[in-house]
């Protein structure tokens, strides 16, 4: 099979990644971009900005420095 017939097999209704809530369900709720706070969304799945990992290796680096 070359890369074109691969293509063609794909359905795009039948995508294994579908929403928990769909947008036209009564119970969705619209939060505009500008009312929200992507780096607190972010967290909530386990992200942390670069700058607060650096700190913390450093505070690791510099605590096994002391001992």
């Amino acid at each position: 099979m070359n890369f074109d017939e691969k293509l063609t097999d794909i359905d795009p209704m039948a995508s294994a990644i579908r929403p928990k809530l769909s947008l036209l369900n009564t119970h969705f709720d619209y939060v505009p971009s500008t009312k929200t706070d992507v780096t607190r969304t972010w967290r909530k799945h386990g992200w942390k900005p670069l700058e607060e990992v650096i700190a913390a290796q450093l505070k690791i680096v510099r605590g096994k420095a002391k001992s």
